[in-house]
């Protein structure tokens, strides 16, 4: 009989856990950050020539042009000071048709730490789709974006986790963050 999968809880368990594996890891490390200029996202063409590519693409989908907000202030899941670590959770809602659009749009020099092509994958493999408001799937794509490209243009290491590739409640926890951050 092959062994039985231990359940992951929820996500909320899961980012908990990430949390305390990364504070064993670092002295600081903020949650919902938003302390940086770049997270300011002003409008589609004001000098962001990166995501009008992205931007256009999303409106092209649907239709939808409306799911940008001027001057937004975008918040990440994990920053750590300490190595220039920003850290992004990424349950089902993430992965979208959208995202996957969004995704294919990233220039090839794009300055992230996580496999792009794995992420359009499960974008089409998972394909989740949130209706309320009709828009959201294209903003939070857009956001991702915007958060993956500045993240890494201002000299942040931009790595995103899946829900469900890892239980961050075992024990060695750490030890796996530590090899996917190279240390």
């Amino acid at each position: 009989m092959p062994p039985t999968k231990r359940p992951l809880g929820s996500p909320r368990e899961q980012r908990a856990a990430l949390l305390a594996a990364l504070r064993r890891l670092f002295p600081i490390v903020h949650m919902e950050w938003s302390d940086a200029n770049w997270l300011l996202i002003e409008g589609v063409t004001s000098g962001e020539p990166e995501l009008s590519p992205i931007y256009d693409a999303l409106c092209a989908y649907r239709g939808f042009d409306c799911f940008h907000k001027s001057a937004r202030k975008l918040k990440c899941d994990f920053h750590v000071p300490a190595c220039r670590l920003i850290l992004e959770y990424d349950e089902r809602q993430h992965f979208t048709i959208p995202r996957a659009i969004s995704l294919r749009h990233y220039p090839k020099n794009a300055k992230v730490a996580f496999d792009v092509d794995r992420w359009i994958g499960l974008c089409e493999q998972i394909r989740c789709v949130d209706k309320a408001p009709p828009f959201r799937d294209e903003q939070r794509a857009y956001y991702d974006s915007a958060r993956d490209l500045k993240g890494g243009e201002n000299g942040f290491k931009m790595l995103r986790l899946k829900h469900g590739d890892f239980d961050w409640r075992v024990r060695h926890a750490a030890q796996e963050l530590e090899k996917l951050l190279n240390l």
